[in-house]
């Protein structure tokens, strides 16, 4: 089966807009897949997207959405109804580089959100989707190196980036017989 095939013609890229996310937009760009593209960067979303469509001839959906809103998961599912995504890639994430001691208490709320919450009921949901249509897809969540040495100053990214790993691992399993691929692309230093 082709790429576009199984994964497109249309994909959803949570962290869309700059570094890894803006890599994983232009690779699937490039591919002819459309694309659903999520960020809180509303500027730099738009330029890309717009971007996107002029230089590869594809169709962007901008959505700027804080992913640390507790239904943030929602409003991406509900964006992308009618169109037929069959890829996730849930690259979003905070980090923060200080002592465990010195984060504050928002701080670790926005860990628990992003890296965890979010892309935990994201997942789910277009699992099910997939699963209910029948569909092949595939789910990549990035994952981190910190997130296999515990790296300290860097303590609950660590642990979220962990989450992301074995979420991953056990999923990959389990979702296989359904023809939809699940894996963790382990990014080093960037």
């Amino acid at each position: 089966m082709q790429f576009k095939e199984k994964y497109g013609p249309w994909a959803i890229i949570a962290g869309s807009a700059e570094g890894l996310g803006e890599s994983w937009s232009r690779a699937l760009a490039a591919r002819g897949i459309n694309l659903v593209m999520v960020d809180n960067q509303e500027e730099k979303l738009q330029l890309l997207g717009s971007e996107l469509e002029e230089k590869a001839g594809i169709s962007c959906k901008c959505l700027s959405i804080d992913l640390s809103d507790t239904d943030a998961w929602e409003k991406i599912m509900e964006a992308a109804k009618g169109f037929d995504c069959r890829l996730l890639i849930y690259n979003a994430a905070y980090s923060l580089i200080k002592p465990f001691s010195s984060i504050k208490d928002h701080e670790l709320d926005n860990f628990c959100e992003i890296n965890v919450s979010t892309q935990l009921k994201l997942v789910h949901a277009f699992a099910n989707h997939l699963l209910e249509n029948n569909q092949a897809g595939g789910i990549i969540m990035m994952s981190s190196l910190a997130g296999l040495l515990g790296m300290q100053l860097v303590a609950p990214y660590a642990a979220t980036k962990a989450f992301a790993w074995n979420l991953a691992e056990a999923l990959h399993h389990e979702l296989k017989p359904h023809n939809i691929d699940v894996m963790a692309c382990i990014a080093g230093a960037t």
